[in-house]
């Protein structure tokens, strides 16, 4: 028995483990879990492609009464996405940072799978913290194109707020990507000091 609960299921497609000191199999529910991770990155993935895509299909003054530039347009469909998205982000890290943490082994395919969502959570996790820059922009042009003269205490409480949450869950997001990167480098050098030892 291992130390979670039941020994790795007797499979010939073995795989290389991201960690040393562990059995070179998979546990069941490691699939799952990276599938799970992968999938939730795979769909804000989707979501930026097509919110930069809206952005640059926008035409000048298409959107409200701004006489709007290219990074105005960009900003707009960052409003959709935000806090939101980047929480999203987040927990798909979780789930994928998993297998690490417990220290057990993943297949050669999930473990490039889990390369490629953490590399890609990094990316997006830096647009979306310039969408957040980008859409507080856009939205406060627009409100003071629709209503001249001081924007009120009210509404400047409310894009700050809004601002803020977008930037900070996308600032944290960044973060634990990067430490991801980190802890899997780390992971694969004991590892591979392992095998360089056996050999």
């Amino acid at each position: 028995m291992t130390a979670l609960g039941s020994d790795p299921p007797p499979d010939g497609n073995v795989v290389t483990p991201v960690t040393a000191g562990y059995q070179d199999r998979a546990y069941p529910w490691v699939g799952l879990v990276a599938a799970a991770g992968a999938g939730m990155v795979g769909v804000v993935a989707v979501q930026l492609i097509l919110a930069l895509i809206q952005g640059v299909a926008l035409r000048p003054g298409q959107w409200g009464n701004v006489a709007d530039d290219l990074f105005q347009r960009l900003g707009f469909p960052f409003g959709g996405l935000g806090a939101p998205a980047a929480l999203f982000l987040i927990v798909a890290l979780a789930l994928l940072a998993l297998p690490d943490i417990l220290e057990v082994p993943l297949t050669a395919g999930q473990d490039r799978t889990n390369g490629l969502a953490v590399t890609a959570t990094v990316a997006m996790s830096a647009v979306l913290a310039i969408g957040a820059v980008l859409s507080a922009r856009a939205s406060v042009l627009l409100y003071a194109a629709s209503n001249p003269g001081a924007v009120p205490p009210v509404a400047l409480l409310q894009f700050i707020s809004a601002f803020l949450g977008s930037l900070g869950a996308s600032a944290l997001g960044l973060f634990m990507a990067l430490r991801m990167r980190r802890l899997r480098l780390h992971n694969s050098g004991l590892a591979q000091i392992e095998v360089d030892t056996e050999d």
